[in-house]
């Protein structure tokens, strides 16, 4: 078995204690959820697989996961529920596989559509295919590829959401506006997250002794 590096172990570390500060500023309320925000974690929970790896992100998010559900929820569904979001915009960043990229809104939105509600409000889903449309796109930044990701942690998420809970057409239809506004704040904070962790991360090696590695593709 091969052991994670010191790089992606100091990667982890850093993003965690980060997320946990950015977590105390919230954005929106989730709705159909009683006690659940977004928060600006969203932007800086799909950059961790970019400074450790894919899979060390997936175990730190599923244990993550794991003791929010024992130590808060007392359930551990949705808490491992709400990562799933996540792995998929991290995979985003990192997976260097277009077809991957597509494939997942592409599934998200016939699964959306399969479903009696999402098959009334269709339109919520072409969203979706902004992921998709970036990968096909000649042009690369970092924040096309944050607004790709965002937008997978989106799509998953509201699949999720439209099988788990009770959701209707016009709470869809209330969400249509705020979603643009929503996922353009979260890519504009992940673009400043990807440059912060960079520039603390480059500070603190100087004192450590090793660089993170830049692991994530550009779109």
């Amino acid at each position: 078995m091969v052991r994670p590096s010191s790089k992606a172990l100091f990667g982890l570390a850093l993003s965690f204690i980060l997320l946990q500060i950015v977590s105390l500023f919230k954005v929106n309320a989730i709705l159909g959820s009683q006690y659940g925000f977004f928060s600006l974690s969203n932007s800086m929970l799909p950059l961790i697989g970019i400074w450790c790896g894919l899979p060390l992100a997936i175990g730190g998010l599923v244990i993550r996961g794991l003791l929010r559900g024992l130590l808060i929820t007392g359930t551990i569904f949705t808490p491992l529920a709400y990562q799933i979001p996540t792995i998929c915009a991290s995979a985003y960043w990192t997976v260097e596989n277009r077809a991957i990229k597509i494939l997942i809104p592409l599934i998200c939105i016939a699964l959306f559509l399969a479903h009696s509600v999402g098959a009334q409000a269709w339109w919520y889903s072409l969203y979706w295919f902004i992921p998709m449309i970036i990968q096909l796109l000649p042009v690369r930044s970092l924040f096309l590829t944050a607004l790709g990701s965002t937008f997978t942690a989106h799509a998953v998420g509201s699949v999720l959401w439209i099988y788990c809970l009770p959701m209707t057409v016009p709470m869809f239809a209330a969400l249509m506006p705020v979603v643009i506004i929503e996922r353009l704040i979260y890519a504009s904070g992940m673009v400043l997250m990807y440059h912060l962790v960079n520039w603390l991360g480059g500070k603190l090696i100087k004192i450590k002794g090793f660089a993170i590695g830049l692991k994530g593709s550009m779109a």
